[in-house]
């Protein structure tokens, strides 16, 4: 079993095993909610881009608790974020970065998201 799905001692509410995986996607989200805080927009969106990255990692480990629809609402964040961002050299890097884990997402895991 992969260390997330490793039952640990801590136990919730009434008594049963908390599985680590509901750990891993609590962290996740935080991670998102603190993203969101951030004030400069290129910095922004290259978090949001690494957060689905490990999104994916995790979906590829066999972390159930991570699912498509919340990789696609995080691809729609990104999307809707990145027309916003100044032209440079920077957001060409975060763009190519998208675009390759798009590609990975749909050759890896068969997962489509058109251009809206």
């Amino acid at each position: 079993k992969q260390w997330y799905q490793r039952r640990v001692a801590i136990t919730a509410g009434e008594g049963s095993p908390m599985n680590e995986t509901k750990r891993v996607l609590d962290s996740m989200k935080k991670a998102v909610r603190i993203s969101n805080q951030c004030m400069e927009p290129s910095v922004q969106v290259q978090l949001f881009v690494e957060l689905l990255n490990k999104y994916i990692y995790f979906l590829d480990n066999g972390c159930a608790d991570v699912t498509q629809a919340m990789i696609s609402q995080l691809v729609g964040k990104i999307r809707d974020d990145m027309p916003g961002l100044e032209a440079g050299e920077a957001t060409n890097q975060i763009v190519q970065h998208f675009n390759s884990t798009l590609a990975y997402i749909k050759s890896k895991h068969g997962m489509d998201f058109p251009a809206s």
